[in-house]
């Protein structure tokens, strides 16, 4: 399992923004890696995970699935619109996911959990949340010794699209001041985006 701390900077767009944004980074680098993504969250009947700062999705991936886990860090912002998370990862194995459609209590317990998670769920059994479809275009880059992959996504939350630059980062502020830069010369205005993906999915479910 990956264990890491996610370091993001997350950036809202408009449709047109978007469009803009894709054009820019295809010519500047090349054509992206498409991913076609369902994402379906969990949580216990008394939505702990949640409660204490975590959460856990299950990731339809062009015919992967990936476990991912989260946990909110504790961190000072350091650049505008940076998200931090302690992350764990890990592909689901096949004979696990049938049951995603209707988790129960042997379905919980075979999952590949880090223990954080498993401790904070206390032998609960997992719900399922449900969820929501993205589409990332996605550009892996080094730039004097800045790595980052940069994802453009358009996501759909029911008849709704919400469209976002995601820059992971191992440097935060650095990426922040170059990206502001080319946004300022693509004439994009920097738009933090406060809310994450699963924090607006959840508001859509009240």
């Amino acid at each position: 399992m990956r264990d890491h701390l996610e370091l993001e900077l997350k950036w809202a767009l408009t449709a047109d923004e978007h469009a803009r944004v894709g054009a820019q980074l295809s010519s500047s680098y090349s054509e992206p890696h498409v991913l076609m993504q369902g994402n379906s969250f969990y949580d216990s009947a008394d939505r702990h995970l949640r409660a204490v700062r975590m959460n856990l999705r299950i990731r339809a991936e062009n015919q992967r699935f990936v476990l991912t886990c989260k946990h909110k860090a504790e961190t000072t912002q350091v650049a505008d619109g940076l998200s931090s998370h302690r992350e764990w990862e890990d592909e689901l194995p096949a004979a696990l996911i049938a049951g995603m459609a209707a988790p129960d209590a042997a379905w919980t317990a075979a999952l590949p959990l880090p223990l954080p998670i498993r401790e904070a769920l206390g032998g609960q059994t997992l719900h399922a949340l449900g969820g929501f479809a993205n589409r990332r275009l996605e550009w892996q880059t080094v730039r004097a010794g800045v790595s980052e992959v940069l994802c453009l996504d358009d996501t759909t939350f029911g008849e709704r699209h919400d469209y976002e630059l995601e820059i992971e980062t191992n440097d935060p502020l650095a990426s922040a001041d170059y990206w502001r830069t080319r946004f300022a010369e693509w004439q994009v205005p920097v738009t933090v985006q406060t809310l994450t993906k699963f924090a607006r999915f959840l508001a859509t479910m009240r």
